[in-house]
C-alpha cells in the first residue's frame, strides 16, 4: 500500500469532509444555470452531435457519414431558426421546403464512431415522439450526468494521494465546478463530454495503480477505460500508451527508481531510433506517408546536392508537400506581383504542375511539359487582397499517375516582383535563400526550397499503426511540431485562444466576456499557477512522489500537446482553412490541469501568508470570490449576447 506523499503541507479545516457534497450541490446548480442560459443548438456543433444520437435512438444503427432523416433535419432547422440561431451568423438560414437534398443543420459528426452518442441515445429512445426541443434538453441532461460523475471521479482521484485536511482536497473540485467554460461544454451534447468523463475515469485507475500497487482488477480497469477512450474521441486516445506508466511503476515497485526511469529512458530512445527516419525535407508537410523518398541526392541537382524526389506508382496519386506561408510573409506579397519558379524534370517526359500558391478558393499554378533534364520554369501571379492564409504546394498531378515515374523539383523560388521568365536565376547559396535574377537581386520566400535541410519523419509502419487508433495524420502532426519557424504565429494565436476558451468563452467560440483586459488577467493568473507549481516541485523535490507526478505530467502534456497542434492537422487537407483549437479538446486532462494550477496558487498563497502576513483564510475567501465573480460575468455575457442587449 502506498503512503500519502508528505510534499504537501497540511492545513486543517473542519468542513473538508463535506467537500464532495458541496461540490456536487454547486455542480448541479451551476449546470442547470448553463442549461437554461445557453439557447438551443448554441454549443459547438450541437445540431450534428444531436443528430448522431437521434439516429441511434430512432433507427438502432451505427450511423455513417451521409446518413440522415429529412423530417428530423427540417424539425431541427426550424427550431434553430425559431431560437435565433442565425442571428449575426454568416450562414444563410436553410430552405425548409426544398426536397432534393437534405436540409443543412451544420457539420455532420457521423464520420467518427463514438460510444458517447450511444449513452445519450438511451433516454432519447423513450422520447422518440416528443418535440425535438424536449429531446435536445434531455440529451443535454444526459451530459450533465456525466459532468456530475466527473466531479465524483475528480474527488476520489485526489483522495488517493492528498489528505482530506489539505486545502487541495476541496479547492480542486470547487474550481472544477466553478470553471465557466468547463461547465458550459459539459452541459452540451458533444462528444467532448464523453472524452472528459472516460479519460478522468482512466486517470483515477492509473492513480490507484501507482499509489496502491498492481492488481489484476486495476489492470482491467486501465485497459477497459483506455479502450473506451479510443472509441469515444481521439482527444482521449492517448490513454492507450499511458497504460504502461502505472503498469511499469506498480510491477517494479521494489526496484530503484533511478534504475527504473533509466531503463524507461533507454527504451524510449530505442523506440525513437526504430520509429524515425532522417530523410524528410525540413519545413515541408507531407500528406501521404509511404516508402518513396521525398528527399534525395541527385548528380544533376541545380542547387546544392539534394532535390525533391516524388515517386509515382501507376494508378496512384503521388504524395504532395506543402509549406505554410506566415501572415507576415503574406502581408509582404499580397497585392504585389510575384514570380514563382523551380527546376523540374522527370525520369520520363510528362506534364506536371509547377509549384503553386494555394488558398481555399484561389490557386496559382501552370501545367509544364518537363523532360529528363533539369530546366527552370517560372510564371507570374498576383495574390488577391482578401485572402488571409496561403501555402506553397508541390502537387505534380491532381489525378492518379498513368505510369510509374519519378519527378524532381529543385530550387523552388517565390520572389516579390516581376522577374524575367526566360532567364534562369543564379542562386547564391545551397539553401536557395537569395540570388540574382536577371540584373536584380531577390529574396526567396520559400524555406528550404532545395531540400538541403532535413527533418526526421515517422516510418510508414509506425504511421499505419497510429492511424488505426488516431485518425489525424501523425506524419503531418510530427512535422508541425518541428516547424517552429513557420508555425510560431500559429502557436501564439493558439496559446491566446486556449487561455480564453479554458476560462470563459462560449457558444461556438464566438461569445466572449467583456474586454480583453479580463483575459490578460486570467492569462497572468494561469502563468502564476504554473510557475508556483514548478517552484513548489523544486523546493520540495526530495518529498515528491515522482512516480505519480510523472504519470500525471505525461497525461497533462499528452492531451494538451495534441490540442495545441490539432489545428495544424487542418493543413493536411490542402485548401482547408487553418483553424485555431479551443481548450475543450484538452478538457479530458482537467484533473492534472487543475491540480497543477491549484497547487501553484496554493504555493503563492502560502508564501504570501509567510512573507506578507496575509491570513490564509482571507486568501481562500478572495480565491472563491474571484471564481464566483468570473462565473457571474460569464453568465451575464451569455444572457446579454442572446438577448441582444
Amino acid at each position: 500500500m502506498g503512503q500519502t506523499p508528505i510534499w504537501i503541507s497540511k492545513l486543517t479545516s473542519k468542513k473538508q469532509h463535506k467537500a464532495l457534497g458541496i461540490a456536487l450541490l454547486i455542480g448541479v446548480i451551476h449546470s442547470l444555470i448553463y442549461l437554461i442560459a445557453v439557447p438551443p443548438w448554441q454549443h459547438y456543433d450541437e445540431p450534428g452531435h444531436f443528430e448522431y444520437a437521434w439516429l441511434i435512438a430512432n433507427h438502432n444503427l451505427k450511423p455513417k457519414l451521409g446518413d440522415y432523416e429529412s423530417s428530423m433535419r427540417r424539425e431541427v432547422a426550424a427550431s434553430m431558426i425559431e431560437h435565433g440561431f442565425y442571428k449575426d451568423n454568416t450562414v444563410t438560414p436553410p430552405d425548409l421546403l426544398q426536397q432534393k437534398k437534405p436540409v443543412w443543420i451544420g457539420f455532420e459528426q457521423t464520420d467518427v464512431f463514438s460510444i458517447y452518442y450511444y449513452l445519450i441515445a438511451l433516454p432519447l429512445r423513450l422520447l422518440r415522439n416528443s418535440d425535438i426541443l424536449i429531446q435536445l434538453y434531455i440529451g443535454r441532461i444526459g451530459s450533465i450526468f456525466l459532468y456530475i460523475a466527473t466531479i465524483i471521479i475528480t474527488y476520489f482521484s485526489i483522495s488517493e494521494f492528498i489528505p482530506k485536511e489539505h486545502p487541495l482536497h476541496w479547492i480542486t473540485p470547487l474550481t472544477l465546478v466553478l470553471l465557466p467554460s468547463f461547465t458550459d461544454i459539459m452541459t452540451a451534447i458533444n462528444n467532448d463530454v464523453g472524452a472528459t468523463f472516460i479519460f478522468s475515469l482512466f486517470l483515477w485507475g492509473g492513480i490507484r495503480m501507482v499509489h496502491q500497487g498492481f492488481s489484476w482488477r486495476r489492470l482491467f480497469w486501465l485497459i477497459s477505460t483506455a479502450t473506451i477512450c479510443i472509441f469515444t474521441k481521439n482527444t482521449s486516445a492517448v490513454a492507450l500508451p499511458l497504460i504502461f506508466v502505472p503498469l511499469l511503476v506498480s510491477l517494479t515497485h521494489s526496484l530503484n527508481k533511478k534504475i527504473l526511469w533509466g531503463i524507461i529512458t533507454i527504451g524510449i530512445l530505442v523506440v525513437i531510433g526504430f520509429t524515425l527516419a532522417w530523410d524528410h525535407p525540413a519545413n515541408w508537410y507531407r500528406q501521404v506517408s509511404d516508402g518513396l523518398l521525398a528527399r534525395n541526392t541527385h548528380p544533376e541537382a541545380p542547387v546544392g546536392d539534394y532535390v525533391f524526389q516524388i515517386g509515382m506508382r501507376s494508378g496512384e496519386r503521388p504524395p504532395k508537400f506543402s509549406q505554410i506561408i506566415t501572415p507576415d510573409t503574406l502581408a509582404y506579397i499580397r497585392e504585389y506581383p510575384i514570380t514563382v519558379g523551380a527546376w523540374m524534370w522527370a525520369d520520363k517526359p510528362i506534364t506536371v504542375r509547377a509549384p503553386m500558391i494555394k488558398h481555399v478558393q484561389y490557386t496559382t499554378t501552370r501545367d509544364i511539359e518537363v523532360g529528363t533534364k533539369p530546366k527552370f520554369y517560372a510564371y507570374r501571379a498576383t495574390l488577391p487582397d482578401d485572402i488571409n492564409e496561403v501555402r506553397v504546394l508541390i502537387e505534380p498531378l491532381y489525378q492518379a499517375s498513368p505510369t510509374n515515374n519519378t519527378i524532381y523539383y529543385d530550387g523552388i523560388v517565390i520572389a516579390r516582383g516581376d522577374y524575367p521568365l526566360e532567364e534562369t536565376p543564379k542562386i547564391s547559396n545551397p539553401e536557395g535563400t537569395e540570388g540574382l535574377w536577371g540584373r536584380e537581386s531577390f529574396q526567396n520566400l520559400v524555406k528550404n526550397g532545395s531540400a538541403e535541410n532535413v527533418w526526421p519523419r515517422l516510418r510508414k509502419k509506425v504511421v499505419s499503426a497510429i492511424l488505426k487508433v488516431f485518425p489525424l495524420n501523425p506524419s503531418w502532426l510530427f512535422s508541425a511540431l518541428l516547424d517552429w519557424e513557420n508555425g510560431k504565429w500559429y502557436y501564439k494565436a493558439t496559446t491566446l485562444n486556449l487561455n480564453q476558451t479554458f476560462w470563459a468563452k462560449f457558444g461556438w467560440g464566438h461569445i466572449s466576456i467583456n474586454g480583453n483586459t479580463t483575459y490578460r488577467i486570467l492569462g497572468i493568473i494561469t502563468l502564476l499557477g504554473i510557475i508556483g507549481a514548478l517552484g513548489r516541485s523544486i523546493r520540495l523535490r526530495q518529498e515528491i512522489n515522482w512516480d505519480l507526478l510523472i504519470f500525471l505530467a505525461l497525461s497533462f502534456l499528452a492531451v494538451w500537446g495534441f490540442t495545441i497542434i490539432r489545428g495544424l492537422s487542418s493543413t493536411e487537407v490542402i485548401g482547408q482553412a487553418l483553424f485555431i483549437p479551443a481548450a475543450r479538446y484538452a478538457f479530458p486532462a482537467i484533473i492534472p490541469t487543475l491540480l497543477l494550477l491549484n497547487l501553484g496558487w496554493l504555493e503563492i498563497m502560502q508564501q504570501a501568508e509567510r512573507w506578507l502576513r496575509i491570513p490564509i483564510k482571507l486568501q481562500y475567501a478572495l480565491f472563491v470570490i474571484a471564481f464566483l465573480s468570473l462565473d457571474t460575468l460569464s453568465v451575464i455575457s451569455i444572457l446579454r449576447y442572446y438577448q441582444g442587449s
